[in-house]
């Protein structure tokens, strides 16, 4: 006999664990109320109503269930504080009642009377020695009567406040989903535990029953496989050293209950006790090793139980909480993450901000300060923004091409009025300057096109339409007066440029720059200037006059021209400064509720990471209690044997030696008549439902059927898998399929016996999942099939299944009597079907296995156990009609495939081996009705099987099918952007090369007006004079100038790259492109990187073109995910060096000198009537001159111009590559749309002959 503490001893360890628990659950309240308080403060400031009140609720709701769960966890603690608390917490069905039942000597009313499943709904406590024992409701059950969540819940209320848990098990299988309960409920809350094996195998440790040793030995094999299956499932969820106890609960009830007895199976109650008594079934229960364990370590360590307990539950609900708050904080730095790059993505456009501007447009009432300042304080960090945006570089890049016109005629009614105030000897003063030389008009439609250009542009980067964009003031037109009698007064030259140019009276030119927005606002932009005022006499002949005359035309041509560029360069500064202004006054209101978000999301993750910290500091500072191991305490309790002591302790493999002679009778004689008439209408409807199953379709509906579907494949050839699987299998299938340790192997064994077969040697029999393939065998002219079963913990092992089940003639499904449990979405697949297979409903039988384990001995009670089995079959189909599956009952069989284990692993093996129980097991039914059905005609059998296979094949293809039509349509869809990047950054391109050529005229129109006005100066006859002014605009500043130009225009060239590449490459990264699409008619490869490198005309400064924009733009990390679409490898785009056009400037100005230097216009000039009109000649070869070099700069073969020729040129080519991509996939989805059709038509055709909706 083992040594067990005294009852003293047992007490005062209860009573110590009482003592402690009161003492400690004071100082986790104190935890707690800390917890509470710092949670209560975070988040507290910078709050702010908004959209984002959600995620503030979310936070406050958590902080408000944070608290009233911890104060309710810790009053639930309190209640059952004065007793010492044990779970028990398993599977429905694994015998939980009926050993609480035992443990409280109960009178058995708490017992499924018939085993239905989900019998227990909530917690019932017992006392036991003291301590308090909750029954709970089973997990993973089908719901019987409440939902399977709401019973789980209840479940879980009573572990989370128990001291120990007993892990309660059954020897029908132990499913992934059980441990995974136990790892979230038991373990994660440190709860220590003691398993129990309910054996359900009614003769195990029945020695009067089992008089054998090597029976013995069989039946107590698979109880070890099962412990051996649990202790591994809980050491991989971190449970170790955890005792595994096998016990008949049965058996321990039948010798513990009160009488009079109200449990089920009362004549087996009644007999077992008056046959074997009471100590015999106390003993062979193996009950006592349980109740030994458990004392045991509770004896040892009940404060440390108790303490564990209440320290774990409180620790966990923290260490929970932080991470509650941690995965919000994740989803809150994506929020914020998202408004950032929103916030700097408005900064990059618009420009950033500085402290002025910050107060003016994103100034808070609320927080009294501007909003930008408080998101980088947030952040810790300012943001990285140019202060002039893209925007203000798209819109001067836009100004310079759209006023080009404007500016141009300016000039030429400049020259048109010069010549007339001069040649005609008449004053023009500033406001007829302004009127004659300006055309409000005509600047109002240009500056309108650039502001509709400019707001496309907006709405396009920030999505902000109907922006007003305007100038902050109204820009002037200079005024220059052309006074034809200069001469008469030289101090009047003071005047030219007269300040400010509105005190003339000039009204204002209203310009509207209404973008699309409800809003217009006019600008004016006012004509004004100075102007030299003096008198002219026409044709004064003194030399003073004529020197006179000609220092007065050159000033006006100096200044006029001056004018004329000052008052378009004005208005493109205080347009693109009212731009700016209009943009930010329209993009500041969307952009406030951003950066409040921003602010009151950035600051609350900052406390929600210092309460996380704080939650994780408290849990750590709740002090650890050492573990106590029942399997450790169970050692001592054997005082030290070995693990095969321990083991047949445990396990109750103590009775292979004992001899319990008890002479058994039984009057079989009714009973052999009762199962005789039972397995007679077992038999019929086994043969209705075979005979129903392959009833239809007929097979000349199925040829019909295949003719339909051989056409399709004429027209397409994808169709011709579908023909090719419709022949007709040389052998039917029956696949036996179901959860692991359901009994298939036995199954599949005791029919081949039956069949007078000879049992495969690959055919296993064990406890745990032991088939982990598909294995066919011959039986007969049939093949049966045995597959992996469901639920087994094991990777691939449903997938395989299923696969052996699409050949299926016949499908066997085996179940235990614990029937639907767990995951039953592989039982719904095989009968219901999915979109890539067909279901096999109506050919399928639903085997209910291990009715010997029922809990009435049918030698006792034959009525008795035929009715326990007719309730467990009709369970079944409810459970099945619960899970969407719609059966007949005549396909619901119950059987014993080898009654108590008895035959087990042993080889070989004959049909004699079962006889004695053959008359009640249920397998004589099931083989008449498959024997019959295997004699018969087998070709429907074959026929369908084809026919399911070719359907399946043809599901398969559909979902194939939408699958790449989804593909082909995303694929078009995705070049929609993609292509309208490049067309912006053509567009873009377009803009840039007109604003660069337009900005060199004008850096040149500075000198020439200086040539001009030297040319005007000089005196009559004095011809090297004049000579010299024609080319004195060609000088070093000159170049100087224009090599800052070349550098200026480089770094904008630069910029147009970098930002287009990114963007289209971001378009393509967006895109995911799919490199294995096949799409007809694509362009080859071959040729495109050859005529990009013809059209780009450098050799060598992008090295074969092809790939996407992101390989020729330079983002290698989208080029090498890519890349390989076309097939080369590309030399990416660097930045344009402007060292080569910089240094070309002077030899361009040297060929336009040389050009000057022979042109005729000498000739043409003395051809002239007289001086002025050479001086003309000589004003419009420097203007002849400045053309030039501006096309010979342009023309420049290293300049920036020929880059961006080049770069936009290879754009439009990858343009119109995408473009005929698209095109194909657009053609390819049309194709696919129109085997789609087809498919439907079919699968249509199919279900009608099925006689179901189908998948």
């Amino acid at each position: 006999m083992h040594n067990v503490r005294p009852d003293n001893s047992f007490d005062e360890a209860l009573a110590d664990a009482l003592e402690f628990g009161q003492r400690e659950i004071a100082e986790l309240a104190s935890v707690v109320d800390v917890a509470a308080a710092v949670y209560g403060e975070a988040g507290a400031k910078l709050v702010r109503d908004g959209d984002f009140d959600a995620v503030m609720g979310e936070f406050a709701q958590m902080r408000l269930r944070f608290a009233d769960e911890l104060s309710a966890h810790l009053a639930e603690q309190s209640k059952v504080l004065s007793t010492f608390n044990v779970a028990f917490f398993g599977r429905t069905g694994a015998g939980k009642s009926t050993l609480l039942s035992a443990f409280g000597e109960l009178n058995g009313e708490a017992v499924s009377p018939f085993g239905a499943s989900d019998w227990t709904e909530t917690v019932k406590p017992i006392l036991w020695r003291g301590c308090q024992l909750y029954d709970t409701p089973g997990i993973n059950g089908w719901g019987r009567r409440k939902s399977r969540e709401e019973l789980e819940a209840t479940a879980r209320k009573a572990v989370e406040t128990a001291d120990v848990v007993l892990l309660c098990f059954d020897t029908q299988s132990q499913q992934a989903s059980e441990f995974a309960k136990v790892a979230a409920w038991v373990t994660h809350y440190g709860k220590p535990v003691v398993a129990v094996l309910n054996v359900r195998n009614p003769r195990w440790r029945h020695p009067a029953r089992v008089p054998t040793q090597a029976a013995r030995r069989n039946m107590s094999e698979p109880v070890a496989q099962h412990a051996e299956n649990i202790r591994v499932e809980l050491a991989n969820i971190g449970l170790d050293d955890v005792p595994v106890v096998a016990i008949s609960s049965r058996r321990a009830l039948f010798a513990r209950a009160a009488t009079p007895y109200q449990g089920p199976a009362k004549q087996n109650f009644d007999d077992d006790r008056d046959r074997y008594g009471i100590d015999y079934l106390s003993r062979w229960s193996n009950f006592a090793a349980l109740e030994s364990v458990l004392t045991a370590g509770i004896t040892a360590g009940g404060s440390q139980l108790r303490l564990k307990s209440l320290r774990e539950g409180v620790r966990a609900r923290l260490i929970d909480e932080a991470t509650s708050l941690e995965e919000l904080r994740i989803r809150l730095t994506e929020r914020i993450n998202e408004l950032d790059r929103i916030t700097q993505r408005y900064l990059e456009v618009l420009g950033y901000l500085e402290t002025e501007e910050r107060s003016r447009d994103l100034h808070d009432d609320v927080w009294h300060t501007d909003l930008l300042t408080l998101a980088e304080s947030a952040r810790r960090k300012p943001y990285k923004a140019a202060s002039d945006g893209s925007l203000l570089r798209q819109v001067r890049n836009l100004l310079k091409p759209h006023l080009a016109e404007a500016r141009n005629n300016a000039l030429r009614r400049y020259k048109d009025l010069e010549h007339q105030a001069f040649h005609e000897g008449k004053t023009i003063d500033a406001e007829t300057f302004a009127e004659r030389v300006f055309d409000g008009g005509e600047l109002i439609d240009a500056l309108d096109r650039v502001s509709t250009e400019a707001a496309a542009f907006l709405a396009r980067e920030l999505s902000l339409a109907g922006v007003e964009l305007r100038m902050n003031d109204a820009a002037a037109y200079e005024k220059a007066d052309l006074n034809g009698d200069a001469g008469e007064t030289a101090d009047l030259f003071a005047n030219l440029l007269r300040g400010g140019g509105m005190a003339g009276g000039v009204a204002a030119v209203a310009v509207p720059f209404l973008l699309g927005g409800p809003l217009g606002i006019a600008a004016g932009i006012g004509v004004g200037a100075a102007a030299a005022v003096s008198n002219w006499f026409g044709s004064n002949k003194s030399r003073d006059a004529v020197r006179e005359k000609a220092e007065a035309r050159a000033k006006a041509a100096r200044q006029g021209r001056r004018a004329i560029h000052n008052t378009f360069d004005d208005i493109e500064r205080q347009f693109a400064s009212g731009v700016s202004t209009s943009a930010w006054a329209a993009a500041a209101p969307l952009m406030r509720p951003a950066l409040i978000e921003l602010i009151v999301l950035t600051n609350l993750s900052t406390d929600i990471g210092a309460l996380t910290t704080h939650l994780r500091g408290q849990a750590t500072s709740i002090a650890q209690t050492p573990p106590l191991h029942f399997l450790d305490t169970t050692f001592r309790l054997l005082d030290g044997e070995d693990s095969g002591g321990s083991k047949g302790f445990l396990l109750g493999e103590d009775w292979f030696d004992q001899d319990e002679s008890i002479e058994l009778s039984y009057d079989t004689t009714d009973s052999a008549d009762f199962c005789r008439e039972r397995n007679d209408e077992d038999t019929d409807a086994l043969r209705h439902a075979i005979g129903e199953a392959f009833a239809h379709p007929e097979p000349s509906s199925i040829r019909g059927w295949l003719r339909q579907a051989a056409e399709a494949a004429v027209a397409d050839e994808a169709f011709v898998g579908v023909t090719n699987l419709a022949a007709p299998l040389a052998r039917p299938a029956v696949v036996v399929a179901g959860d692991y340790s359901a009994g298939k192997s036995s199954f599949i064994k005791r029919m081949f016996t039956e069949f007078g077969i000879e049992v495969p040697a690959s055919l296993h029999i064990r406890a745990d999942a032991t088939t982990d393939d598909v294995h066919r065998y011959e039986m007969g002219r049939i093949d049966v099939v045995d597959t992996p079963g469901f639920q087994s913990r094991r990777g691939d092992h449903d997938d395989l299944a299923l696969a052996g089940v699409r050949d299926a003639a016949l499908v066997v499904v085996v179940l235990h009597i614990n029937l639907l449990i767990g995951d039953t979405a592989a039982l719904q697949t095989i009968a219901n079907g999915m979109p890539t297979g067909v279901g096999k409903w109506p050919r399928m039988l639903f085997i209910v296995n291990r009715c010997d384990e029922l809990g009435v001995d049918p030698l006792d009670s034959t009525a008795e156990y035929f009715n326990r089995r007719d309730r467990k079959l009709t369970e079944l189909g409810a459970a099945l009609r619960s899970r969407g599956i719609e059966i007949d009952a005549t396909h619901i069989h119950g059987v014993a495939a080898d009654p108590y284990g008895s035959v087990g692993m042993q080889y070989p093996v004959t049909a004699a081996d079962y006889d004695a129980n053959r008359a009640w097991d249920g397998i004589g039914a099931l083989v008449a009705a498959l024997r019959e059905w295997v004699d018969d005609d087998l070709t429907r059998a074959t026929a369908l099987a084809g026919f399911d296979k070719a359907c399946s094949a043809l599901l398969v293809l559909r979902e194939d099918t939408r699958a790449d039509i989804a593909a082909y349509r995303n694929e078009t869809g995705k070049h929609d952007s993609l292509i309208a990047a490049m067309d912006i950054g053509l567009e873009d391109a377009n803009y840039l090369q007109r604003s660069l050529e337009h900005e060199l005229d004008d850096v040149l129109a500075a000198f020439v007006t200086q040539a001009v006005a030297r040319i005007r100066a000089v005196a009559v006859g004095e011809e090297k004079d004049l000579a010299e002014a024609i080319s004195s605009w060609r000088n070093a500043e000159t170049e100087d100038e224009v090599k800052r130009f070349m550098e200026r225009a480089t770094a904008k060239v630069n910029d147009w790259s970098t930002t287009h590449a990114s963007t289209i490459s971001r378009e393509e990264a967006a895109a995911g492109f799919d490199v294995n699409l096949n799409l007809p008619g694509a362009a080859s490869v071959g040729g495109v990187g050859e005529a990009v490198g013809q059209a780009a005309g450098v050799a060598g400064s992008v090295a074969k073109f092809g790939a996407q924009l992101g390989k020729v733009l330079g983002n290698r990390e989208a080029a090498l995910q890519i890349g390989h679409f076309f097939g080369h490898k590309f030399k990416p785009w660097g930045a344009i060096k402007a060292g080569k056009a910089v240094g070309r400037v002077g030899v361009v100005f040297g060929v336009v000198a040389v050009a000057a230097d022979g042109a005729d216009w000498a000739f043409q000039a003395s051809k002239a009537r007289n001086w002025d009109s050479k001086r003309d000649a000589a004003v419009e070869q420097v203007e002849s001159d400045k053309y030039d070099a501006v096309q010979l700069l342009l023309a420049e073969p290293d300049g920036p111009w020929a880059y961006l020729n080049e770069r936009t040129e290879q754009v439009r080519l990858l343009r119109g590559q995408y473009e005929g991509r698209q095109r194909a996939a657009q053609q390819e989805a049309e194709r696919l749309e129109r085997r789609l059709e087809v498919a439907d038509e079919l699968i249509t055709a199919a279900q009608e002959l099925r006689g179901g909706s189908g998948k």
